[in-house]
């Protein structure tokens, strides 16, 4: 089930049964709110932490996911490709907010630094909340509220390799708190990029979200990472100011068609009530893709299109048209400042909306004034 859905699903559901007093205990709620962290899919089971694989720079929300192969330093996205750090993100700092589904909220912030002794890095912070539940009795007697947040650190760094060739890392520390439990885990993202010296093409090959858990939830229950590896590439069409992204996630795995609970031989899609093919399948094939586009018509202002088949594939409602799995964004620079805008569609009441801020902090640096050197001499 996909993470945004499950979210949305279970706040309504633990509501609806809080309202008509059928809550079974108190910690019933709380249950719910854990399961969310967890998706069952052929890519690995029962995994925690999959708030990381959320976008929160609106850049990579227009995209339709992560960002793997762009070719200029921006700090905005530094965490989805580290490769792509440099000395130009030096002092560079972003600020991001998306209003995500139900009511939760995520709030990030970027900032670049260049030691000379060292290289560059990027620090970040990540910080998730799902909001206000309602804590109730075994009569469904209102008891309180409580929240559910996710936070992590991270840590990334890039190095030239060659011309062509660029490398980059990413640690980070991660800490989830839902009602009384609570989960510390770290992780490490690695990265490979290739740029042709045209600038026209790049590539990036990525290992993400490999670790471990530290503490689980709980003492009897084990937590995987959300591991994956991925592959993007990008185009620029020569002499038009269009872009052209394809990217490829969860390589790891072939076949990520969802997969009922209940059949134990996963030979049916629980959606369509159709067998699941063994075999290579376009659909198959598309689940792993996610393309992208941006237009460019002036150097100040981009518009940017993304469509993540799998996305669309397990959140459109049958029948329906609508627009999950297509995601719209904007940027603009203005005067000290870039600005972006970002819409994506997770269900047909499911928006979200991506804000993102950046700048660099240099330029608001005041240059010491220097009078012109005197060649007159005294006599």
């Amino acid at each position: 089930m996909n993470y945004c859905a499950t979210i949305l699903y279970f706040r309504q559901s633990s509501e609806k049964y809080i309202k008509n007093k059928l809550l079974k205990n108190n910690f019933l709620a709380v249950l719910l709110i854990i399961s969310t962290t967890f998706v069952y899919a052929q890519i690995g089971g029962m995994r925690s932490y999959q708030f990381l694989d959320i976008p929160v720079a609106a850049r990579s929300t227009a995209m339709g996911g992560y960002l793997l192969t762009n070719n200029d330093s921006d700090i905005t996205v530094a965490g989805d490709n580290a490769a792509t750090i440099n000395k130009s993100v030096h002092d560079q700092i972003s600020f991001s907010y998306v209003n995500y589904i139900a009511d939760a909220n995520i709030a990030a912030v970027n900032y670049g630094r260049d030691f000379e002794k060292y290289g560059t890095f990027v620090f970040g912070l990540k910080y998730l909340t799902y909001g206000k539940f309602t804590e109730a009795d075994i009569y469904g007697e209102k008891l309180g509220t409580f929240g559910a947040n996710d936070a992590v650190f991270s840590a990334s760094y890039g190095k030239k390799l060659h011309s062509l060739f660029t490398v980059g890392a990413t640690f980070k520390a991660i800490y989830s708190s839902y009602y009384k439990f609570n989960s510390f885990g770290i992780a490490g993202d690695i990265f490979g990029s290739y740029t042709s010296i045209d600038q026209l093409l790049a590539a990036t090959v990525a290992v993400r979200n490999f670790g471990s858990v530290l503490k689980n939830y709980s003492e009897t229950g084990k937590q995987k990472m959300p591991f994956q590896v991925q592959a993007g590439v990008s185009y620029q069409v020569e002499h038009a100011p269009l872009r052209l992204y394809a990217q490829f996630n969860n390589l790891q795995t072939w076949d990520l068609t969802l997969k009922s609970l209940s059949d134990s031989v996963n030979t049916i899609d629980p959606f369509t009530g159709q067998p699941i093919e063994k075999k290579f399948s376009f659909d198959k094939f598309m689940r792993h893709t996610v393309v992208g586009a941006d237009f460019s018509p002036t150097k100040s202002f981009v518009i940017t299109v993304g469509y993540n088949y799998m996305r669309r594939k397990e959140l459109k409602i049958a029948n329906r048209g609508g627009l999950p799995g297509i995601s719209f964004g904007t940027r603009l620079h203005l005067s000290k400042f870039d600005f972006g805008y970002a819409l994506a569609s997770y269900h047909l009441k499911g928006y979200s909306h991506n804000i993102t801020l950046s700048t660099s902090m240099s330029t608001f640096t005041k240059r010491k004034h220097t009078s012109p050197p005197n060649d007159s001499t005294e006599n």
